[in-house]
């Protein structure tokens, strides 16, 4: 049975949580282009920064960042410490992975609106070999092979702000988990038991 679009959204959001979103929306999406100095600032809240690049992130005034977890950092209970030289699929199956994309927050407990406990889901889409070994060649080794493909996948993590407004993660949460190639799937809906989606190990 298909649900519209407009019945989830209404059943997700309250009408006040959809007024204000569409609102952001609209500011965002009407600040005219040329728009500069106090007039982007009473539009947004913060001093535009100027276009450019570099190796750091750029914020407004009164604005900070911080890591809150790196690659290697141990996820769950018992990953070692970060060691770039030894390095092992095992290793890195408990470690933050490489390469960040995606990054999602879901609050904490569940059903809540908590902006300071929570769990953070990022994926870790690829891997880029000089960056990450030292001794990197044209051709990898085993280990290497093994670490690349623990080191893809998806992250989740829980994570806490603390008073001074920095996040940190807790190590060995139950919640924390790595998602990699390893990792056990099950495929269900339509494209279930396809042909194309068969293998030698995994005939169903």
């Amino acid at each position: 049975m298909s649900v519209p679009l407009r019945t989830l959204l209404e059943r997700r959001l309250s009408r006040r949580d959809m007024f204000f979103g569409a609102a952001a929306l609209a500011v965002g999406a009407g600040l005219p282009r040329g728009l500069q100095g106090e007039e982007a600032r009473s539009a947004t809240g913060f001093a535009p920064l100027p276009l450019g690049s570099g190796s750091h992130v750029e914020v407004p005034a009164g604005y900070r960042t911080a890591p809150v977890v790196k690659w290697g950092d141990p996820l769950l209970r018992g990953a070692p410490a970060f060691d770039p030289g030894a390095m092992t699929g095992a290793t890195q199956s408990g470690q933050l992975g490489f390469n960040c994309d995606f990054v999602g927050y879901l609050p904490l407990p569940y059903g809540s609106r908590s902006s300071s406990h929570g769990l953070l889901c990022v994926s870790t889409e690829y891997t880029t070999r000089r960056r990450m070994f030292a001794n990197a060649g044209k051709v990898p080794t085993p280990t290497q092979c093994d670490v690349e493909m623990a080191a893809h996948g998806l992250n989740i993590m829980e994570v806490h702000r603390a008073m001074d407004g920095t996040w940190y993660v807790q190590r060995g949460s139950k919640y924390n988990r790595r998602l990699t190639v390893d990792s056990p799937f099950v495929l269900e809906g339509l494209a279930a038991g396809h042909p194309r989606l068969r293998t030698r190990a995994d005939t169903a």
